[in-house]
């Protein structure tokens, strides 16, 4: 059944008349197809139905599903990949790399949809993740009356429409399994002694190359607490090395807190915000910076704690970071386009340039006599 989520996105697509995007998680096969126009919950449901027509023809017992949201195909794809592997991150247990345990597929759609995704929790026909979510549990309840939604009451939140390509993704996990407490499978598993695993379930390279979950969870509380301010990594650095007894460069640091950044949406990012999405994200991650301070053993969470508050001390408000940002945004805007007109001069583009210029300058001069006129007319 290593192709379910796949066939299911192909039967999807003809009804949609689109392609389908393919991808690979874990030894399973899924697609992405693509939803246009606004959002219509009878034709959702109607699509959603074919999927569990599908798997109930194959005689896939789903028990239970699981419906998140990402600004980018990879990052769904991602995401898809954390929540499936056999140390995923949903607390579904006993998975084998390419068995039916799990069965995915994805929708892209247009920020134009008519539901939200800014970053906030919503209700459905509000929030486009919190009507998916709604809308699979209808589609799939005749066919299965007994599955249940695996999703916390968490929808929407930290997912956002893609500011370039205007559009958004939401993904469907199906599993034959419930999800149990803790959910962190990989985090239960190293905490539980076993330091060589890894989220895909494969074995790491030992202690010079494997960042231990409590390391990454404290990398991500320190970041996370900088909201809007700097990020200084070399006194971040010394934070972690102080609080968890490492010897881990600023460049190590960095660089590692990069590609987390990169694959994980809620992550506050790497370098200080400017964008309007990079701030909401940060603010997010800054307002949530205490979870990740969950099993750490005490005397690590003080001096953590110690380190974030000292770090802290000399920013200004969020208030004027806030502002601050937005300034760099508009500079960033004039500059670019004081770039377009140089550009402009010397790439075929000037005598157009030079003749609105001209016209500019004439108009404005017709209007300086028309003025002179009417005032020697009084």
């Amino acid at each position: 059944m290593d192709t379910l989520g796949l066939d299911i996105a192909k039967a999807l697509a003809g009804k949609l008349g689109c392609k389908v995007m393919s991808y690979k998680s874990h030894g399973r096969h899924g697609g992405i197809v693509i939803v246009s126009g606004t959002y219509d919950p009878a034709f959702m449901q109607s699509l959603l139905r074919t999927a569990a027509d599908l798997c109930s023809a194959r005689g896939y017992p789903a028990v239970t599903f699981l419906v998140g949201g990402a600004s980018t195909a990879r990052n769904a794809k991602g995401r898809i990949c954390d929540h499936t592997g056999i140390f995923g991150d949903w607390g579904v247990r006993g998975s084998k790399r390419g068995d039916s345990t799990f069965a995915s597929f994805a929708f892209e759609f247009s920020a134009n949809c008519g539901l939200l995704a800014d970053g906030g929790m919503h209700q459905a026909d509000v929030g486009l993740e919190a009507t998916v979510c709604r809308d699979v549990g209808a589609a799939f309840g005749p066919r299965y009356p007994a599955i249940e939604c695996g999703n916390k009451d968490d929808l929407g939140a930290n997912f956002y429409f893609d500011l370039i390509s205007k559009t958004g993704y939401t993904y469907v996990v199906l599993a034959t399994k419930p999800p149990t407490e803790p959910r962190d499978l990989l985090k239960e598993a190293q905490r539980g002694g076993d330091g060589s695993v890894t989220r895909g379930g494969g074995i790491s390279r030992g202690p010079v190359t494997t960042w231990e979950v409590d390391w990454m969870q404290a990398l991500l509380y320190l970041v996370a607490t900088r909201g809007l301010a700097q990020r200084d990594f070399e006194v971040i650095a010394a934070a972690l090395n102080e609080a968890c007894g490492l010897k881990l460069t600023r460049s190590a640091v960095y660089h590692k807190y990069s590609r987390i950044a990169e694959r994980r949406e809620t992550a506050s990012p790497a370098k200080e915000p400017v964008s309007k999405a990079e701030v909401a994200v940060a603010l997010a991650a800054k307002r949530s910076a205490a979870s990740h301070l969950a099993g750490l053993a005490p005397e690590v969470v003080r001096s953590l704690k110690a380190s974030a508050a000292a770090l802290a001390a000399g920013d200004a408000s969020d208030d004027v970071l806030a502002a601050r940002a937005a300034r760099r945004r508009d500079q960033d805007l004039l500059q670019r386009t004081a770039l377009w007109k140089l550009g402009a001069l010397f790439v075929g583009d000037g005598a157009r340039f030079f003749a609105a210029e001209s016209s500019a300058g004439e108009s404005s001069s017709g209007e300086s006599s028309a003025g002179e006129s009417s005032s020697g007319e009084s």
